[in-house]
């Protein structure tokens, strides 16, 4: 893709070669909004979702609930939050925040390679597209593809040879610090920035063009006023000391006791599917290092900061306790930057050989059919990213919706209740939290759930056997299944086909009830007195219940707000 004298041929070939490189885009960004619409939900999505609707409502992050994380992705999902109604649903549409994110990614990656691959950085946005793994983790509402693209946007700043160095030093420390505010992870993947500072304020650059970070002053004040508002809303808020105490001190605490695993599992998982993305890299690397070589500006090249930052992105994924692929989009991403360098670069070297011997030409061809080959197959690995789809979530959020008020405090390990009120500090329980805090919850839990009258509870299977002993013998022994996911409050009370059936029945709640079966209720007396039919209104607190109709079994449970009684599950609580 070298530059030639054009003729019409050469421009038409050029013309008909971007057409499809758009028409490539295209189909990829149709792909990715149909993952952003119908992909899984994945846990975090829950914690980040739930997180951002307490902010929204005026909780305090980090005072009011729990969180280890930094907390611009939230406090984004608050904004939409305002605008939406408190369905618990919405978490799909939340999911639209991360579409303009990969686009800024996109968008960054190309102004890096934009002077590289001469007119020809739209083989940027096709690669970063292609590769299945970052496409998952992309357009899941997380914090790393947020964090990723805004450094990867001060990345692209410096880039910006329009901008006078004060402006590049000025926007690169502002992402910076934005990248900081989204997570703590940059302050590894990052490294190069403050490298690079120091070898400004060492070299002391006042040239007219400015030195790595254009204007080292500029960038330290871009980072001083990106840091004042963080600074301020601390301070407002009054949680510097439950920042540090969460954000910090736990998080260290957390990699230490979190139940990890090897960081090849997942990095195994990038290379089965994009195998021919390192290799790419490689000479993407390699056409870097040579240009940087022959240039007079080398040492103030932003590709320094770009080379550094492959092993720096790296790193900071390899040296996790638990390297999950989330933690791979920085790395993914700086990878696609270079590979897509190689494709050009290999590319431009077939087309020049191919002037002088046919060999090129067959190079160039196979390039060709490569690329195709692997378009689609990133086509059919967005399309295996949809087996199974979020309808079945998305039927267990609407039901939740249906079932309770906004104000209705339901319980969810994992903050799968999204816009309903949790009921502890910690409503995120992950290995580490139950691990760490484990007296406190056994102590906190199950009086939590009795203070927030709690009616509803979802249940994971999977999940459920991690849950602290006593708060599992609370559930298993006051909550029945309306379905596989949500459990109601209520109680099964057995009796043989001639024996009465006489107990108590607590309400967690002033509220309607209901009996099942609804025959039940001709014989059924609450309280010595007749149920007078099978949906009735009880008063919190315990009732005596008395029953002799002769049926094998009975259900007392709470009403949901869409006022349909429901069959009970009891066959369900012993998966």
């Amino acid at each position: 893709m070298t530059s030639h004298p054009p003729t019409d041929r050469a421009r038409l070939l050029r013309l008909a070669v971007l057409g499809l490189l758009a028409a490539a885009v295209a189909w990829l960004a149709l792909g990715h909004l149909r993952l952003t619409l119908f992909a899984p939900f994945a846990l975090d999505e829950f914690e980040y979702a739930h997180a951002g609707w307490r902010i929204a409502r005026g909780d305090v992050i980090y005072r009011d609930f729990f969180e280890a994380h930094h907390p611009l992705l939230m406090q984004l999902a608050a904004l939409l939050w305002l605008g939406l109604d408190d369905q618990p649903v919405h978490l799909g549409t939340l999911r639209f925040l991360m579409l303009p994110v990969l686009a800024l990614a996109i968008a960054a990656a190309c102004v890096i390679n934009r002077r590289f691959c001469r007119g020809w950085s739209a083989v940027t946005a096709v690669v970063l597209l292609m590769i299945p793994t970052l496409s998952s983790m992309a357009t899941q509402l997380r914090q790393d593809p947020l964090a990723a693209a805004l450094f990867l946007a001060a990345l692209a700043v410096l880039y910006g040879r329009r901008l006078a160095p004060a402006g590049r030093g000025l926007l690169a420390g502002t992402l910076l610090v934005a990248t900081f505010w989204g997570t703590l992870k940059v302050v590894y993947y990052g490294l190069a920035f403050p490298a690079a500072l120091l070898a400004d304020l060492q070299a002391g650059r006042r040239e007219e063009r400015g030195g790595l970070l254009g204007s080292p002053a500029f960038f330290l004040l871009g980072t001083a006023l990106g840091l004042v508002p963080i600074a301020l809303y601390l301070s407002a808020t009054g949680t510097w000391d439950d920042w540090y105490r969460w954000c910090i001190a736990f998080a260290f605490r957390h990699q230490e006791h979190y139940p990890g695993f090897p960081w090849q599992r997942n990095f195994g998982q990038l290379v089965r599917h994009s195998f021919w993305l390192l290799p790419a890299a490689a000479v993407g690397v390699a056409a870097t290092v040579r240009r940087l070589a022959g240039r007079a500006d080398a040492g103030r090249h932003p590709d320094l900061l770009l080379l550094a930052s492959l092993p720096a992105t790296f790193v900071s994924f390899a040296w996790q306790t638990a390297a999950y692929l989330y933690s791979l989009v920085p790395f993914t991403l700086v990878l696609g930057i270079f590979a897509a360098r190689g494709l050009v670069a290999a590319t431009d070297w077939s087309l020049a050989t191919a002037r002088r011997q046919r060999g090129g030409v067959f190079v160039a061809v196979a390039l060709a059919l490569l690329f195709a080959g692997e378009l689609r197959r990133a086509g059919d690995g967005l399309r295996r990213l949809l087996v199974p789809d979020n309808s079945q979530q998305i039927r267990v959020l609407g039901r939740l919706g249906a079932m309770t008020d906004p104000e209705d405090a339901v319980f969810h390990p994992f903050g799968g209740q999204i816009s309903r009120p949790a009921v502890h500090y910690f409503y995120f329980l992950e290995p580490a939290t139950r691990l760490l805090e484990e007296e406190r919850l056994r102590r906190e839990l199950v009086p939590a759930m009795i203070e927030h009258r709690v009616t509803v509870y979802l249940h994971d299977r999977d999940l459920f056997p991690r849950l602290v002993p006593e708060l599992q013998a609370y559930l298993l022994g006051h909550f029945l299944p309306y379905d596989e996911t949500i459990w109601v409050w209520g109680r099964r009370y057995a009796a043989g086909p001639s024996a009465a059936v006489e107990g108590d029945f607590v309400a967690r709640r002033d509220g309607r009830h209901f009996v099942w079966p609804p025959a039940a209720a001709a014989d059924l007396l609450l309280d010595g007195r007749p149920a007078g039919g099978p949906i009735f209104d009880l008063a919190a607190g315990r009732h005596r219940v008395a029953y002799d109709g002769g049926l094998g079994e009975i259900f007392i449970l709470w009403l949901p707000r869409d006022g349909r009684p429901f069959p009970p599950r009891p066959e369900l609580l012993s998966r």
